[in-house]
């Protein structure tokens, strides 16, 4: 019997020990496996803050890439607004020039062309002016020619005048001279003897006066009373 006891206290040591060691091992695995859910939940926390990291790192790259492709598009327009107006503005120029160029006199064009070749300013001045000095000097020779001319006019005009004006004056000596002789012999020819038809008429105008004469011709009558 104390056999059996000791056997079976050495058993039940056994069994406690053996118990002991699975109920250890049994929470070392329990803890193992909350500790395996402690570091899983935490390396889903961690995962889950790396990519809302990522996602908002890629987000705002987003947004910069889109604000510089935005910044790239307005240079982009900024530089072809700029060019097509600088574009205008030559092209305008070059419109103006050539319709300059093709008003130009041909002498001041080829003055310009010589200057366009060569780039001498001041040699293009210096050609200008002496045309312009010969253009004044023909305007001022021009007006004296003009001048001599209507002076010339003027006198040939007054000469023509004055000839005209004497030849008149001849005309008018002549007619009036016509004019006298042509009166000296009416004056004679109503002096002479009278037609009969003139001294009917003054017979009968006497005839209506009274107290005319009775007689013949410019006699006057006779008053009663007197030798």
């Amino acid at each position: 019997n104390m056999q059996e006891d000791f056997y079976f206290d050495h058993a039940t040591l056994v069994q406690c020990w053996w118990r002991g060691c699975m109920a250890r091992k049994a929470r070392w695995m329990l803890e193992h496996e909350r500790h395996l859910e402690f570091a899983s939940h935490l390396a889903l926390s961690l995962q889950r803050l790396w990519r809302a990291f990522l996602a908002r790192k890629r987000f705002r790259d987003m947004l910069r890439e889109a604000a510089l492709q935005r910044q790239i598009a307005a240079r982009d327009w900024a530089a072809v607004m700029i060019q097509s107006h600088v574009r205008r503005f030559q092209a305008v120029n070059v419109t103006v020039n050539r319709k300059i160029e093709l008003g130009l006199n041909e002498r001041l064009a080829r003055v310009a062309h010589r200057f366009l070749e060569s780039g001498d300013l001041w040699g293009f001045l210096k050609a200008v002016d002496d045309d312009y000095r010969r253009y004044e000097q023909e305007k001022q020779d021009e007006m004296k020619r003009e001048d001599e001319m209507a002076v010339t006019f003027i006198k040939r005009v007054l000469e023509s005048r004055q000839q005209q004006h004497r030849a008149g004056w001849s005309a008018f000596r002549k007619l009036v001279g016509t004019a006298g002789h042509d009166k000296e012999g009416l004056m004679t020819d109503r002096s002479g003897a009278d037609t009969p038809t003139t001294h009917e008429r003054r017979q009968r105008a006497n005839k209506r006066r009274p107290g005319g004469p009775t007689a013949e011709g410019n006699t006057a009558p006779t008053t009663p009373g007197l030798g």
